[in-house]
């Protein structure tokens, strides 16, 4: 699959594959994602960034052992990086294994456009879209606006699926 590049608003965002040069910005990435998580422990913040850079590290290596056929995308404008969309294509299934912004540009239709482009690759696909969200993330919501299902919630990641004969118009909330 080929890069692609998205209007959102008034600017174009862009996928393009990641690349070694990526992994300042992908711990970057990391640690502002993961920060909030921290705030109630009672850590200096020297220890917070060891901490989440060696959760970064293991996360990394994980994704690189365990999914090597993944699809490894930086999302960019013409301002930089600003995100990364990891996914992986099966046979049955295309899995979105992360999903994950800077916090200046969350809120900006960003996240909701990947994942529309994602859906429309999987209906031209026709495979289903699968990911994984904690029960109690924020996030649940936001899928399930963008038309995703919970097929699995006997864990503490609950698997949600936005199956590929759906139009996105049908799930949108007024």
């Amino acid at each position: 699959m080929e890069a692609a590049s998205l209007q959102i608003m008034q600017g174009a965002v862009r996928l393009r594959p990641e690349r070694t040069d990526d992994e300042e910005f992908l711990l970057h990435l990391y640690l502002s994602v993961r920060w909030p998580e921290l705030q109630a422990v009672d850590w200096t913040d020297e220890a917070k960034c060891s901490f989440l850079a060696s959760q970064f590290q293991i996360q990394t290596e994980q994704y690189r052992r365990c999914n090597p056929e993944m699809k490894r995308w930086i999302v960019e404008n013409d301002a930089g990086p600003m995100g990364r969309l990891y996914w992986w294509i099966t046979e049955a299934e295309m899995h979105i294994v992360d999903i994950s912004l800077l916090a200046a540009w969350r809120g900006h239709g960003i996240g909701s456009a990947l994942l529309e482009w994602a859906q429309q690759v999987a209906r031209s696909a026709e495979k289903p879209l699968r990911l994984h969200v904690e029960q109690h993330n924020p996030a649940l919501r936001f899928y399930r606006r963008l038309g995703f299902q919970t097929i699995d919630a006997t864990s503490l990641y609950w698997l949600l699926e936005y199956p590929f004969g759906v139009t996105l118009q049908a799930h949108v909330e007024a």
